[in-house]
């Protein structure tokens, strides 16, 4: 049985409706929620947390329906872009506000362990504002530890930390997480968050997923254009314009792109091509042709040059 489901869960706004067939999560799964600004990422966020209510659907924690249930019974445990500390207390208390405002004796042994555990133990006694931009998440994460939740839910928590300090902290949680066999559910719009952390992710676009499975599996196959688009992909074709321009022969009563990946293509072949465009980057030259086909080559290249590409690593991408 899946720890946590999503299942045909609708909401419906003035200029928005969100949809979401189905999402299972197994437990201690690091699981993300991938998508521009507007897919419906918050949204689903605060479905999940309790404060909004779908208008069909359901969510199931254990195989036991949470949508009767308040934010605060749900137990889930939040890390926020912002961390939700009160500047002016310091870090003991505002992780002892934590157990004396759920009406529970506080807990020494989980707030010495769960500090040290995030490494921020030696600012216990310092005021929040005091604090770095890392330390405020590490203490975050700590009063999520803290608190013995069922699932973590995280949204955009790197958003507002320089480049070096967001590698290292990607590092750091992933270990936490995994050492606890902690449930985790994030939301960014980042894509090298997914590629570092994720064991499975959903992608979203007009509230609904696009795609759905391992970052690995949908960066090497993406099955529609919007997701291809999303991670970047060059060299997408119409059918049409594919076999005009490079004699393919694909089925032109197919409807929508196809995608020809660096790895189709080999130079030596039939295919003339002109150079448009050359940048030496990293150690390799990334050409440009006057066709719009893009590759990358180890060796610089005359104007003119001959290529092949490989059918059997082109992806056909749904409109």
């Amino acid at each position: 049985m899946h720890y946590l489901q999503i299942k045909n869960l609708e909401k419906k706004f003035e200029n928005f409706s969100f949809h979401i067939k189905n999402i299972s999560i197994q437990k201690g799964c690091f699981f993300g929620i991938l998508g521009h600004s507007g897919a419906g990422k918050s949204t689903l966020l605060n479905l999940l947390c309790g404060f909004e209510q779908p208008d069909s659907g359901d969510i199931l924690l254990e195989g036991k329906s949470i949508l009767s249930q308040k934010p605060h019974e749900r137990g889930i445990a939040y890390v926020f872009q912002n961390s939700l500390l009160f500047e002016g207390l310091s870090v003991y208390e505002n992780l002892t506000y934590l157990f004396k405002a759920k009406g529970l004796k506080v807990k020494e042994e989980f707030i010495e362990s769960s500090l040290s555990e995030c490494e921020v133990l030696h600012v216990k006694n310092r005021d929040v504002k005091t604090l770095s931009g890392g330390e405020r998440q590490r203490v975050s994460l700590a009063m999520a530890l803290m608190m013995r939740a069922n699932f973590l839910l995280l949204d955009e928590p790197f958003s507002n930390l320089d480049t070096a300090l967001k590698i290292k902290m990607r590092l750091f949680l992933k270990k936490i997480i995994h050492a606890h066999n902690i449930t985790a559910i994030m939301v960014t719009h980042d894509k090298d968050d997914a590629f570092l952390l994720f064991d499975e992710m959903v992608l979203l676009e007009d509230g609904s997923i696009l795609q759905s499975g391992t970052p690995k599996s949908i960066y090497e196959n993406p099955q529609t254009l919007s997701v291809a688009q999303y991670f970047g992909f060059e060299n997408i074709y119409k059918i049409k314009e594919v076999n005009e321009v490079f004699e393919l022969c694909f089925d032109e009563s197919l409807e929508g792109y196809l995608l020809i990946p660096y790895h189709a293509i080999s130079f030596g072949g039939d295919l003339v091509q002109k150079v448009f465009e050359k940048i030496y980057i990293e150690g390799r030259y990334k050409i440009k042709c006057e066709s719009g086909l893009v590759l990358f080559s180890s060796n610089d290249v005359n104007e003119k040059f001959s290529i092949s590409i490989n059918k059997e690593f082109c992806t056909f991408l749904a409109d």
